[in-house]
């Protein structure tokens, strides 16, 4: 999406009263989210679903499940997710918060840095070890970059 077609977008999102970006993203590729830098399809994600909605009583729904209480216990140090943990606009945000396994990944770290949109557009994408351990539990988001990878070169 061009600059303008953003701005376009988050005029028109503003003047909606949702949060600037939404709508950009939301309209990105005929009404589908970007990938996220590593493959993920941000728009299948329930927590981006519930910011996007501004449903409250969805985010405290996914703060108090078993999935993301042990995911949070696991993986970033929290004993317990409030519904305000559970806000994020998507990998490629620059605006507004992210979740905290989007702020922390060093996969969209490393993405950002490279300026590139996703690790799709990486040279070394398939012989990435971040990416490996990813997509072995994640084998969707490998399935997503090779069928992105496809479409450019058909």
């Amino acid at each position: 999406m061009d600059r303008r077609k953003f701005l376009l977008a988050s005029a028109a999102a503003a003047m909606a009263g949702l949060p600037a970006g939404c709508a950009a993203l939301r309209k990105h590729g005929a009404g589908r989210m970007p990938l996220a830098c590593c493959g993920l399809d941000c728009g299948k994600c329930e927590v981006l679903q519930a910011t996007l909605k501004g449903d409250r009583e969805a985010k405290a729904r996914l703060a108090s499940s078993k999935v993301w209480a042990d995911a949070a216990r696991q993986h970033w140090g929290k004993q317990s997710l409030a519904a305000e943990d559970m806000t994020c606009y998507g990998c490629q945000s620059d605006r507004g918060p992210l979740f905290l396994s989007c702020r922390a990944c060093p996969i969209r770290k490393c993405c950002k840095g490279r300026g590139l949109a996703n690790c799709g557009k990486c040279v070394e994408w398939r012989t990435c070890a971040k990416l490996a351990r990813h997509f072995k539990e994640n084998p969707e988001a490998r399935e997503n970059l090779l069928g992105m990878e496809a479409k450019r070169e058909g």
